[in-house]
């Protein structure tokens, strides 16, 4: 299981908003909203993790953003980086996200991937982060 927490996931959703529970506004219509997200990491080879994260707005025909990232970790399990760019289309901007961490003494920046929804948090001996053995 140790793995399966640390390791490769993938987490779709859908929503669906019908057009009577929407809220109207002055001079705007009442539409349903549906839309789709997908988040998913491989670990691609045992150095090298691949995650991308579409959410895609089905009602409006257009992508709203789109995640793309990419984890390098070391042979012993003892260090990993992470580099994300997310590119959103409303507003239009490009970000970029970059974590290193350091196993046993922790990490610096901001996770591009976020958590794996498989991972169980507070359980002793259970990993919760990047490292499986961390």
């Amino acid at each position: 299981m140790g793995k399966a927490l640390t390791g490769s996931f993938m987490q779709v959703s859908y929503n669906y908003v019908r057009s009577a529970n929407t809220v109207e506004f002055v001079g705007t219509s009442r539409n349903a909203s549906q839309s789709f997200t997908m988040r998913a990491y491989y670990d691609f080879l045992d150095r090298v993790g691949l995650y991308f994260a579409p959410n895609y707005d089905i009602a409006a025909g257009r992508m709203l953003s789109a995640q793309y990232g990419v984890r390098l970790k070391s042979p012993c399990d003892c260090w990993a980086f992470d580099v994300g760019i997310t590119n959103s289309y409303n507003p239009n901007e490009v970000q970029v996200q970059v974590q290193a961490t350091l196993g046993g003494l922790g990490s610096i920046g901001q996770s591009p991937f976020g958590r794996n929804p498989f991972a169980v948090m507070g359980l002793v001996g259970s990993p919760t982060g990047v490292l499986p053995n961390y």
